[in-house]
């Protein structure tokens, strides 16, 4: 795709296509990541997002299409020429979304984590029932580690060259031994379920996904991960966000509380495994690295990790 400038800001960004093809007249642009701008239209501020995939897109304005107006969630919103996705030649789909104003969430602070999941278990309860033609599903919540901790086996290395090589071992140790009793429960019969049901999650339940707008208001944003999937996906995955900040286990009490009989013990052996870590670790280690941020990083991790442990050996009946 070639380059473009908008008055100070080049980037691949096709303006002229959307404002011919789309209608969409564009005064400003601020970068947020490589395939999502901010845009301002001379009246407000908008997100314009590119997709590889069409059926993502699809399978996500259905969603929206039958969610209510009144849920906390961002929709996409049509383009001026009415159109609800843009193509372009080069293959990519562009989408439309209001601009939030407000900041993120920060799991740090208990009244954050608390609103998170009363926000999301709002999302779940209001999608729950949708059905939708281009329907995404999503790989098993332990085929996502599998891949996680696969990649995190290349950096035993950088562990090792850094002193850390016993925190390498730990997580994988204690990793390997939580994931080959988790893969015993039958997440199938658990995921068929949420399929018969129309059980949606979110997928990614990380703070920058949670915006405390005006009024105090929270909505939930960017639903490129979201599926008929088991509703304790979205609380595994959250629970491990929390672990590192949680001082008691009374939080983790009150999501366990929202959960029926057979979810339970997929959140709580899901909960042990460090996933959320693996992963935060691998998407650190994408970009080059200089050592004093390594070193900073690794002391970081190390204390997360044994917060964690710590977390689970005090809270070893309720986590078994």
């Amino acid at each position: 795709m070639g380059k473009h400038v908008k008055g100070e800001v080049q980037s691949d960004f096709p303006f002229s296509f959307l404002e011919t093809k789309a209608g969409l007249s564009i005064q400003r642009i601020e970068r947020i990541k490589p395939h999502v701008v901010k845009v301002y239209t001379g009246s407000r501020w908008l997100i314009v997002k590119r997709y590889t995939s069409v059926h993502s897109v699809e399978h996500q304005w259905e969603l929206f299409k039958a969610i209510s107006a009144n849920s906390a969630l961002v929709p996409f919103i049509p383009f001026p020429s009415g159109d609800l996705w843009i193509r372009d030649g080069y293959g990519a789909t562009w989408t439309l979304a209001p601009y939030i104003r407000g900041d993120s969430l920060n799991y740090k602070r208990k009244a954050d984590r608390e609103v998170a999941c009363n926000v999301l278990g709002a999302f779940h309860q209001q999608a729950k029932g949708i059905e939708v033609d281009s329907l995404i599903v999503k790989q098993p919540l332990y085929m996502h580690w599998k891949k996680r901790f696969r990649h995190f086996g290349n950096h035993y290395k950088v562990f090792k060259q850094y002193g850390y090589g016993d925190l390498y071992n730990s997580l994988i140790h204690t990793s390997s031994s939580l994931y080959d009793r988790f893969i015993q429960l039958d997440w199938y019969a658990l995921e068929k379920r949420a399929l018969d049901n129309r059980s949606w999650v979110h997928g990614d339940v990380a703070a920058h996904n949670f915006i405390r707008a005006e009024h105090n208001n929270v909505y939930l944003i960017d639903f490129d991960l979201a599926s008929q999937s088991p509703r304790v996906y979205d609380w595994i995955q959250i629970g491990q966000r929390f672990l590192p900040f949680l001082e008691g286990a009374e939080e983790i009490v009150s999501i366990e509380n929202r959960l029926n009989e057979e979810e339970i013990p997929f959140f709580r052996l899901g909960l042990a495994i460090p996933a959320a870590l693996v992963r935060e670790w691998n998407t650190f280690m994408k970009e080059e690295r200089s050592v004093e941020e390594i070193q900073f990083y690794l002391q970081v991790l190390s204390e997360r990790w044994q917060k964690q442990l710590s977390f689970v050996e005090q809270n070893k009946l309720m986590l078994t």
